[in-house]
């Protein structure tokens, strides 16, 4: 018996579910998950050894893509001796480059290494009770994870900017399925971009300096509405690339008007159980996507930069 099914047979937490975390270079994600991950999950999926997976992607510790497996049929033992065998013998012949550590290291734990597997990485719980939100939150996880591996598939730079786009495209989608109005949904989108944008309240600052803070938050805010008003003026043209996730948002809201005691979601203050769970909606798209406010701010400021200097 292998260490890695010793280890599981002493688990005892989240039995019917599993991690798997790749760790490899971003720029080759297109090729483990091309060449790797969809045909293992189409092998475990079509001998009915899961039943559903939800997919993250980041760059914390390092680039790479987490897949989180559940089954129903007793199959994780199964599931974790294949994984085992298919990734190890992928990595062997398809290592990625490794990138060389940025120097100085400013934080406390280094990077996991380059081209390794980590499973239950970390104990995490999935929530499997039949709570009408749980349920909610489990569709949208298990259709976003589909349209999120397709298009790192299809995207040779999703790394990049492809999953900046992606977090538009899907949080427009949901904003629009969701018949909330534009001004409601960029206050919804501006809330995460302000607690970036807040000064360190562990640095001093004299005056000029935070008149100048003041003012590149201000500038900021705004670029980053008018961003959003010209992709949620590009309706046909996001309708056409995305149709699955349109469709996703739209059985998603469908879920949340059915579950809960609203008769009209139009118009309503930003304070309703309806938005707030379009809010943490919003929140989880950034999650799997490993999008940080930070990650954000950064690409604001680079498209802002390139808007004035044209």
């Amino acid at each position: 018996m292998s260490p890695l099914i010793q280890y599981y047979n002493t688990m005892n937490y989240n039995k019917d579910w599993i991690s798997i975390t790749f760790f490899y270079n971003s720029n080759s994600w297109q090729k483990l998950v091309s060449e790797a991950i969809i045909p293992f999950l189409a092998k475990i999926e079509t001998s009915k050894h899961i039943s559903e997976y939800i997919t993250n992607i980041g760059s914390l510790r390092g680039d790479y893509i987490e897949l989180k497996l559940h089954s129903t049929n007793d199959s994780i033992a199964a599931i974790l001796k294949y994984a085992e065998t298919f990734f190890n013998q992928f990595l062997s012949n398809h290592p990625s480059d490794t990138q060389p550590a940025t120097i100085p290291i400013n934080r406390i734990f280094l990077d996991f290494p380059n081209n390794t597997i980590h499973y239950n990485l970390y104990h995490f719980q999935v929530d499997t009770s039949k709570d009408k939100h749980n349920e909610i939150f489990r569709h949208f996880l298990k259709g976003f994870s589909k349209i999120l591996l397709k298009c790192i598939k299809s995207e040779s730079s999703f790394c990049s900017n492809g999953r900046i786009l992606l977090m538009f495209h899907l949080q427009l989608a949901l904003l629009k399925a969701s018949s909330i109005s534009f001004e409601q949904g960029i206050e919804l989108v501006q809330k995460k971009l302000l607690v970036a944008l807040q000064p360190d309240l562990h640095k001093s600052y004299d005056f000029i300096e935070e008149a100048k803070l003041e003012k590149q938050r201000a500038a900021l805010l705004c670029y980053n509405q008018q961003l959003w008003e010209k992709m949620w003026n590009l309706d046909k043209d996001y309708k056409d690339r995305l149709i699955e996730a349109v469709e996703l948002c739209k059985t998603t809201c469908n879920l949340i008007r059915n579950h809960l005691p609203i008769t009209n979601t139009m118009g309503h203050s930003n304070d309703t159980p309806f938005i707030t769970i379009i809010e943490l909606l919003m929140r989880e798209i950034n999650k799997q996507l490993g999008i940080d406010a930070e990650t954000y701010v950064d690409y604001l400021l680079e498209h802002a930069l390139k808007d004035i200097n044209q």
